[in-house]
């Protein structure tokens, strides 16, 4: 998890924006590398950039 959460970090710093927006078929997914209250961490190689990346996908919350 530690390895996932500092490059996510890391690569996250050297893009202008906060979030980027990645096409679900742009992505390969690994290992799940950790996970909380609001989602799962996996590893995962952004393909047309030929990055490896972290993705962070979200838990539907339902309301009460």
């Amino acid at each position: 998890l530690e390895r996932c959460a500092g490059f996510c970090h890391y690569e996250m710093s050297s893009i202008s924006a906060s979030f980027v927006q990645i096409k679900f078929d742009d992505l390969q997914f690994f290992e799940n590398c950790g996970g909380g209250s609001f989602g799962s961490v996996y590893r995962a190689q952004w393909l047309s950039q030929d990055k490896e990346v972290a993705v962070k996908k979200l838990l539907k919350i339902e309301k009460e």
